[in-house]
């Protein structure tokens, strides 16, 4: 991989876990690594989607007699693979309901989504970041874009930008820009 010496062989393979697709990184180190520091030097230099959730070490990269990488010889991931960072509660209703919206997406228990934890280190993928987006958006009245949880991808962060975002949207909708819209209307109406 060369991103550390410690670190003489990985290899990234996509698996499927809790029925979601997950990027895991497998890799062959002498001396055990802090998977945290793995996984944060991987975020400095890939987007988030990019950055396996899930870290195993390995012997070695099993190969098939051809002397290719053999995808189907790699061990199953368990739930210890994924990095998670220490639980943190919610701490208001807002942030429950946000753990309630995407624990029901990812298919996991509410009490293992700290507000920390990133989304994508979780499972999340882009077909359920769109499921998110739009239940989020009808729970809480708002047209937030998937753009906004890349930006913010965990409860701690959503919480403290989405009064910002939900106040800029509401500005959007001025008297104006209503009369605008009612005015754009009765055109098409009269034509």
């Amino acid at each position: 991989a060369g991103f550390s010496p410690d670190i003489t062989q990985a290899v990234v393979k996509v698996n499927e876990y809790n029925g979601e697709k997950v990027l895991t990184l497998y890799y062959v180190s002498e001396i055990e690594k802090d998977k945290s520091e793995i996984r944060e030097y991987l975020k400095a230099r890939l987007p988030e989607f990019m950055v396996p959730g899930y870290y195993i070490k390995i012997e070695r990269i099993p190969l098939s007699v051809n002397g290719k990488i053999d995808f189907k010889a790699f061990p199953t991931i368990k739930s210890e693979d994924l990095i998670k960072k220490v639980y943190e509660a919610p701490r208001n209703e807002f942030e429950q309901k946000i753990i309630r919206i995407i624990s029901n997406v990812l298919n996991c228990k509410e009490n293992e989504i700290g507000i920390n934890d990133n989304f994508f280190d979780l499972g999340m993928n882009s077909i359920n970041l769109v499921n998110t987006v739009s239940v989020i958006n009808s729970e809480f009245q708002i047209n937030l874009k998937v753009s906004f949880l890349f930006e913010y991808p965990n409860v701690y962060e959503l919480s403290n930008n989405f009064r910002a975002e939900k106040e800029t949207e509401q500005t959007d909708y001025n008297d104006e820009n209503i009369s605008e819209e009612i005015d754009d209307f009765l055109s098409l109406i009269e034509d």
